[in-house]
This record gives structure tokens, sequence and C-alpha cells, in this order.
């Protein structure tokens, strides 16, 4: 489960990990790059480091196996 607030350096799989509870929970339907980095504990924009758009953090979940 992703922590309240991020100190760990890894944000790329902080926001995955945030973005699979959230599909898990929710469905994946329910994910956005604004309930992931709330729930990462990052600011709404720290996601776009990483991920142009929801489509391409839902590809990275996608190749992790979920």
């Amino acid at each position: 489960m992703p922590s309240k607030s991020y100190h760990h350096g890894d944000l790329r799989r902080a926001l995955i990990d945030a973005a699979l509870e959230i599909a898990r929970k929710e469905g994946a339907h329910q994910v956005s790059l604004r309930r992931v980095s709330r729930l990462a504990g990052v600011s709404h924009a720290a996601p776009y480091h990483h991920f142009p758009d929801r489509k391409a953090l839902i590809a990275a979940v996608a190749e992790e196996g979920f």
C-alpha cells in the first residue's frame, strides 16, 4: 500500500503502486493522475515527470501484469 507521504525516492514505483491500489479497489476507470498523486503523497504535478497522461500510467500498470 502506498504511504501517505512520499519519501523513498522511487516516484514512478509509488505512482504505479497507487494506481494499482485504486484499480483493485474501485476499478481501472477510477484511476486518475490526480488521485494517484494524492494517494502517493506528492503534488498533482509530480506524476507528469514520469507519465505524460493517464493513458501512459495505465499502460505502465498493465506492464506490471495487472
